[in-house]
């Protein structure tokens, strides 16, 4: 089916005839994105309230908006961990990069550490001294790490009680 649909779309639109694809092309259709946790806390809305949970497909175009908004545009990239305490399960951590020094800024914001491939989201956060508190925990992380905070201040931008 979807090599019928590629022989048929080599020539569309093309009145030369040249073939618009190669044999290196890929091609995949897409569906939607999916939810992260910020569909149960974020704004008005309580777990649940939306029918919908984190990992569920969005399909909903008014959610894509909003999935784009919080997952690719309130986001700070290039982030690095400075300082973890000795005990392996604690929580806290000391971040080099983020750009705000007010207290509970990033509160809810989904953290990605892309050297262990573990994400979580800030439980807490202390300007000052630039540290952060898991929500969980639990996860291999070190000095140097590279990490990403995605959906921050999510709730304070983003108006949805007409979604």
């Amino acid at each position: 089916m979807i090599s019928d649909r590629i022989k048929r779309s080599q020539y569309y639109g093309r009145p030369s005839k040249e073939p618009l694809l190669s044999q290196n092309n890929v091609y995949s259709l897409l569906k939607g994105r999916m939810f992260e946790r910020w569909i149960d806390t974020a704004g008005s809305r309580t777990s649940g309230s939306t029918g919908y949970t984190a990992g569920n497909l969005i399909e909903t175009p008014i959610y894509i908006i909003e999935s784009l908004l919080r997952d690719e545009i309130y986001v700070e990239r290039d982030l690095t961990i400075t300082t973890i305490p000795a005990d392996p399960f604690s929580l806290l951590l000391t971040v080099d990069g983020l750009k705000s020094s007010q207290d509970d800024y990033y509160n809810n914001a989904i953290i990605y550490n892309h050297t262990n491939q573990w994400k979580d989201y800030v439980a807490d956060y202390v300007g000052s001294i630039k540290r952060i508190t898991l929500g969980v925990g639990s996860h291999t992380m070190s000095i140097g790490d590279n990490i990403s905070l995605s959906n921050i201040q999510g709730n304070n931008r983003i108006n949805d009680i007409f979604f």
